[in-house]
């Protein structure tokens, strides 16, 4: 099953969530405060290779980066 990403229309909390593709467009609930989340469209996420000496910081920088842009929005 795919993970989703959910926001919450009471606190703006985001979240990820695996659900069949089926029943995706849904809304949930906030894992936070039980509001109503609603789906939104990101950026597929891609497997980074552990093996890659480059990866630990290039995932926290990614992650970081990732992070801001959520809040932003």
């Amino acid at each position: 099953m795919p993970v989703y990403e959910y926001k919450c229309t009471s606190c703006g909390e985001v979240a990820d969530e695996l659900r069949s593709m089926f029943v995706r467009d849904q809304d949930g609930t906030c894992p936070s405060c039980g509001g109503t989340t609603q789906y939104r469209i990101s950026a597929p996420r891609s497997m980074l290779d552990p093996c890659d000496p480059g990866f630990p910081g290039n995932y926290d920088k990614w992650a970081r980066d990732r992070d801001k842009k959520m809040k932003a929005a």
